[in-house]
C-alpha cells in the first residue's frame, strides 16, 4: 500500500513539473521582455543618427576635394605667371635686393588715392589674403590716410602682390577688386576684401559687388572672364623684378612726373604707424 502511495505521489509530481513547463511555449520563451524591447529600439535609432552624421561629414571632404580641383585647374588654365617669390609672407623684416637708387616701378593705371601732384608718393605691394597685410590696413592705414593722404602731402598706390603658394584665393581676390574699379569702387571694395580677415569666399564676390550698388551682370562677366590677370601678373612682375618677396612692402619716395616711381627707402611688414611717419617726413624734408 505503501509502495502504491509513494508511484502515485511521484507520478503527480511529474505531470505538475511537465505542466509547468508546457505552459511556457517556444514564442513566451524568446519574447523579450518590453523594456528590453524598448532598448534596442532606442540603439538602432542611435545607429541611423551615426551613419548620418558620418554621411554628411563625408560629404563635407567631398565638396572641399572638388573645390580644391577646380581651383587647380583654373590655375593651370590662367595665363603664364611671372616667377613667383618663393617665401611666405613674413613679419617685418629687410628685403634683400633692393636697391633704392636702382627701383623703379610702374604705375600707371594703378589704383591710386591723394592728390596726383602730393610731394610723397608710397606704393604698397599687397596681398588680400595675407594676414600681414590685413593687420596694416586695421592697424596702421587708417592714420596714414588721416594725416597724409586726406591732407594732400601723400599719394598712395596699390599694387597686387599674391603669395599663390600659400594664399590660393589671392589671386581671385586681387581680380574681384580690379573688376569693380572698371566701376569705380577699387577701394570700397578693398576695403571689404581685408575686412574679410583672410576668409575669402569666392561665391561671396557678387554679394559684395550688390554691397557695393554696383552692376551685377557686368562685374560677373569681368571676374569669370579672367580679364584682369594681365594686370596683376605685370605687377608681380614689377614687384619681382626691384627684389620685393614679401607682403606687405612699400616704397615711400619723392613724387616724379610721370608714371614711374623711383628710388626711395622701404618698408616691410606690418609695421607701426610710428616708423611710417618717420619715414614720409623724411621724404617730405627732402628738397
Amino acid at each position: 500500500m505503501r509502495y502504491k502511495l509513494q508511484r502515485v505521489c511521484a507520478t503527480a509530481a511529474m505531470i505538475l513539473v511537465f505542466g509547468q513547463a508546457c505552459a511556457q511555449t517556444p514564442a513566451a520563451r524568446q519574447k523579450p521582455a518590453p523594456a528590453a524591447a524598448d532598448t534596442e529600439v532606442n540603439l538602432l535609432k542611435l545607429e541611423v543618427q551615426r551613419l548620418r552624421s558620418d554621411i554628411e561629414l563625408m560629404k563635407g571632404h567631398v565638396g572641399r576635394i572638388v573645390q580644391y580641383l577646380q581651383q587647380r585647374d583654373a590655375q593651370s588654365a590662367a595665363p603664364q605667371l611671372p616667377p613667383q617669390p618663393q617665401v611666405q609672407a613674413a613679419p617685418p623684416q629687410a628685403v634683400a635686393g633692393f636697391n633704392p637708387a636702382a627701383a623703379k616701378v610702374a604705375i600707371s593705371g594703378a589704383p591710386t588715392l591723394g592728390r596726383a601732384d602730393a610731394p610723397v608718393t608710397i606704393v604698397e605691394f599687397s596681398d588680400f589674403e595675407c594676414p600681414f597685410c590685413q593687420r596694416h590696413f586695421t592697424q596702421t592705414w587708417p592714420e596714414i590716410k588721416r594725416d597724409y593722404v586726406d591732407t594732400g602731402k601723400v599719394r598712395y598706390v596699390f599694387l597686387d602682390f599674391p603669395l599663390e603658394q600659400i594664399h590660393f584665393k589671392a589671386r581671385k581676390a586681387a581680380e574681384a577688386a580690379h573688376c569693380a574699379a572698371e566701376q569705380g569702387r577699387f577701394w570700397e571694395m578693398h576695403d571689404l576684401l581685408f575686412a574679410q580677415n583672410g576668409n575669402l569666399d569666392v561665391g561671396q564676390y557678387g554679394n559684395y559687388a550688390k554691397t557695393l550698388g554696383l552692376e551685377a551682370f557686368a562685374f560677373d562677366l569681368c571676374l569669370g572672364s579672367g580679364k584682369q590677370a594681365a594686370k596683376i601678373n605685370r605687377n608681380l612682375a614689377s614687384g619681382t623684378s626691384i627684389g620685393i618677396n614679401a607682403t606687405p612692402s612699400f616704397i615711400i619716395t619723392k613724387t616724379e612726373r610721370g608714371d614711374i616711381v623711383s628710388g626711395g627707402s622701404l618698408i616691410t611688414g606690418a609695421q607701426p604707424y610710428e616708423q611710417f611717419r618717420e619715414a614720409i617726413d623724411r621724404a617730405l624734408a627732402v628738397k
